[in-house]
């Protein structure tokens, strides 16, 4: 049945690794972070016409959501490429 259980077979649930939605959520408040601030400094502006820029604060958390998103989305490719790999063999 291509991959699906028959009548009568009991299936085995997969095991969720926090770890991994943890960091997903972590991604998604950086994302939003940044999604926001480039939002405010380029739409908000050409909308209103009042120029918005960061403060050294802004500055530093959109540098700061940039980096860490990066490294989640470095570490979740590799999480899956090692998956893959386990998989394939």
């Amino acid at each position: 049945m291509n991959g699906q259980a028959k009548r009568g077979e009991i299936t085995r649930m997969k095991k969720i690794n926090w770890k991994n939605v943890s960091l997903l959520i972590v991604l998604a408040i950086c994302a939003i972070r940044v999604v926001k601030d480039v939002f405010m400094l380029t739409i908000v502006s050409f909308i209103t016409g009042k120029l918005y820029t960061f403060t050294w604060f802004g500055a530093i958390t959109f540098v700061t959501a940039l980096i860490i998103g990066s490294v989640i989305c470095v570490y979740i490719v590799e999480y899956i490429n090692e998956k893959e790999k386990k998989f394939m063999n």
